[in-house]
């Protein structure tokens, strides 16, 4: 399965060579309802999946003039404008697309009251969206509703955070939302822990002892953002927390996979990160 648009042409090139079908999900745009069109005019197994909201819902109401409303509704992939909705709709009822699903999440406003957190990973794909305008507004209005902010140097770059380098522009952002705390991951440099108090931003720095050979990258932030929320449920002090998740991050960064990589109750025990 795929959600991102340009994966799905090397993705169905892949199926076609072996002669699998393919199911694609969270189909929201014009682009790759053709794609699906021409891979299944080829003769491909492919079907496509629409999310109900792209059925019913455009791209303005991300310019409702009551933010609360126009944010509630940033998901990804966002909502677009009518244009691709009517596609939408005249795949379903030509029958190349092929069924609809809810994939909500049923978290609502009113228990982030009631005490619960909110993290938002930035996790920036420019290349996959080159209009970056509504795409950097979108995030920005997600992270309006963060608790913890999951972010790479990179990222910041592309979010046009103001800042001399990934420090100032974290402690930037960070003091521009709600936010309490960033986990900001440097690659090679190691990571980074900016947390709000009292008296200022309060950075800690971590990073593995010895150089990590790479050989797949894809799942490595989200392993580092297991590390660190996962302990903070533990209630371990931030240092250890930095130092889990530093470790997770570089297992996975060592295997081919996204998940490959986490470790068991019993390798965080042996290597006293429990």
């Amino acid at each position: 399965m795929t959600r991102s648009f340009a994966p799905r042409h090397l993705l169905g090139a892949i199926a076609e060579v072996l002669g699998v079908p393919i199911y694609v999900v969270h189909v929201s745009c014009i682009e790759a309802a053709e794609a699906i069109a021409r891979a299944r005019a080829r003769g491909q197994r492919v079907y496509g999946e629409v999310l109900a909201g792209h059925l019913v819902l455009d791209d303005s109401v991300y310019r409702h003039p009551d933010f609360a409303t126009a944010a509630a509704h940033v998901m990804s992939p966002p909502f677009r404008p009518k244009g691709h909705q009517e596609a939408l709709w005249r795949g379903l009822q030509s029958g190349q697309l092929h069924t609809t699903a809810t994939d909500h999440c049923t978290f609502c406003a009113a228990q982030k009251a009631a005490g619960r957190w909110v993290v938002v990973d930035t996790n920036l794909r420019p290349t996959v969206l080159p209009d970056m305008a509504p795409y950097r507004a979108n995030i920005h209005a997600a992270l309006a509703h963060a608790d913890l902010i999951k972010a790479s140097d990179e990222d910041l770059q592309h979010l046009a955070v103001p800042g001399a380098d990934a420090f100032a522009q974290a402690e930037h952002l960070l003091g521009s939302c709600g936010a309490r705390m960033m986990a900001l991951t440097l690659g090679g440099e190691g990571a980074a822990l900016l947390l709000k108090t009292d008296a200022g931003i309060l950075t800690v720095r971590g990073r593995e002892g010895a150089p990590v050979q790479v050989v797949d990258t894809v799942g490595a932030g989200d392993a580092f953002a297991v590390g660190i929320i996962s302990a903070q449920l533990e209630g371990l002090s931030w240092q250890r927390a930095l130092r889990r998740a530093n470790w997770i991050a570089s297992r996975a960064l060592q295997v081919v996979g996204d998940m490959e990589g986490l470790p068991t109750r019993a390798e965080l025990i042996a290597q006293n990160l429990e």
